[in-house]
């Protein structure tokens, strides 16, 4: 593993194990004793309700084992929570009265997929500013495009830096052009003049914003570039996933990042002894049983081959992980979750 950055970031598409690995991953960190942040977006719910987290930009939940050396403080980012905060923090307080009761604002805020993926860079831009941490995970939000994750700050400051339009179906072209999410259905309920008004209310108010997103921009990309950044592209050997990965990375490196470490999550089954010390079954279930775990472990291999040969970054490392059963019912299960991944943390 790789615990020698000071920021460590996790992407993929949903369902292959980001968020279990950012916390496999702080643990490691925590009992090498230093100070960790774990960021998530999106936990599951069984996680959420074990960590004891809470949807709440002000507040981590502290999480402790005796057997680690230092806690583990894990942030639960609420994005429209978070933008909210940074709109606050940014904007005079007689204008973020004002605008908490503007229509359009409360789409873009609650609705926007760039706001959303803007909070998280944020958040995880101040928490390393605070200090407090010596290592910060971010469990990234899931995607297709990591495109929208990396340029989301861009693409907001663009949609902030709008010249105001004079009529209703100016305005609906203008946001089709932009590729801006904002909730449809309410855009076609406001007509005519109370339509224009809100969308110019909206952006005269928030000028004071737009110098802080593009400050926060390129701070965040800055960091994601500096040699103290790790990332890590995670997939399962699903063809279709395989192919997401691939699209990913092609996606990262045309944005000037680069993946560091691709881990094959969930690469075969564990359980039996494939050293040459141990007899091989001749028959019966237990052989089948072999074969398959040796087929599946096979197959890993040539699935990370043939991604080296395909992939650009000429110096990352390939990671292969196999299924590892565990229960997750108590915060017990959860630290004997990270031994046994870190057991089997296979850099091939």
């Amino acid at each position: 593993m790789i615990h020698n950055k000071k920021l460590l970031t996790f992407v993929g598409t949903g369902g292959v194990g980001k968020t279990s690995l950012s916390l496999v991953v702080a643990i490691q960190a925590a009992k090498m004793g230093r100070r960790v942040a774990a960021i998530t977006v999106d936990p599951s719910r069984r996680l959420s309700s074990l960590l004891g987290l809470q949807a709440s930009e002000n507040q981590s939940k502290s999480v402790r084992w005796s057997s680690v050396e230092k806690p583990v403080d894990v942030f639960y980012i609420e994005p429209s929570e978070v933008f909210q905060g940074f709109v606050q923090e940014n904007m005079k307080a007689e204008f973020f009265e004002k605008i908490q009761n503007n229509g359009i604002y409360r789409q873009v805020s609650q609705n926007l997929r760039e706001t959303h993926n803007f909070a998280a860079l944020y958040k995880t831009e101040k928490i390393i500013s605070s200090g407090q941490y010596d290592f910060v995970v971010l469990d990234t939000p899931p995607c297709h495009q990591v495109v929208d994750f990396f340029e989301s700050p861009a693409r907001l400051q663009r949609f902030f830096s709008a010249t105001v339009v004079s009529d209703k179906k100016g305005w609906l072209s203008w946001v089709q052009e932009k590729g801006m999410q904002v909730a449809e259905k309410f855009l076609k309920t406001m007509v005519g003049d109370d339509f224009v008004s809100e969308m110019d209310h909206f952006f005269r108010l928030v000028g004071d914003v737009k110098s802080q997103i593009d400050q926060t921009s390129q701070g965040f990309i800055s960091q994601m570039q500096s040699s103290d950044t790790s990332l890590q592209l995670v997939f399962p050997p699903a063809r279709d996933k395989i192919q997401d990965a691939l699209f990913l990375n092609k996606e990262i490196s045309d944005n000037k990042f680069k993946v560091d470490s691709f881990v094959l999550n969930r690469a075969f089954p564990v359980g039996l002894d494939f050293s040459e010390e141990v007899a091989l079954p001749e028959d019966g279930r237990e052989k089948n049983l072999y074969d398959y775990y040796r087929v599946q472990k096979q197959r890993s291999e040539e699935i990370l081959k043939d991604f080296r040969s395909k992939q650009v970054n000429s110096d990352a490392q390939f990671v292969r992980l196999p299924e590892l059963h565990q229960p997750m019912e108590t915060l017990e299960d959860v630290l004997s979750f990270s031994e046994k991944v870190n057991a089997h943390w296979e850099v091939l």
